[in-house]
């Protein structure tokens, strides 16, 4: 049995935990950093669409979810964006292929 997180003791929105060919779209709040192993990465803060789930180190959830951009590809797409408070983005998790994190990005 895996470890429990309880939702009332985090700080921040839980983490996105895709399998190969999910997708969530919804609102961006904000960008955040973090200190990795390998540096600072970015994590996106989203506000679910109605309708959309997406499963997280706290489970599944309907609600705020953070994608931590702490791959290149997924990095660079979501830089590019350069989103702002409010926008729409969507991020479909394509799997792992040659070790290396596979997705698409799409904003308005």
């Amino acid at each position: 049995m895996g470890v429990t997180h309880d939702p009332l003791d985090r700080q921040y929105a839980p983490g996105w935990v895709p399998e190969t060919d999910d997708r969530i779209r919804g609102t961006f709040i904000s960008k955040d950093e973090r200190q990795g192993n390998y540096g600072a990465y970015p994590i996106y803060t989203m506000q679910l669409d109605e309708g959309c789930t997406a499963n997280t180190v706290d489970g599944p959830t309907t609600r705020e979810v953070a994608v931590h951009a702490q791959r290149d590809g997924l990095r660079v797409r979501l830089e590019n964006a350069q989103l702002k408070p409010g926008d729409r983005f969507g991020v479909r998790y394509l799997g792992r292929r040659a070790a290396r994190l596979r997705a698409t990005v799409t904003w308005s």
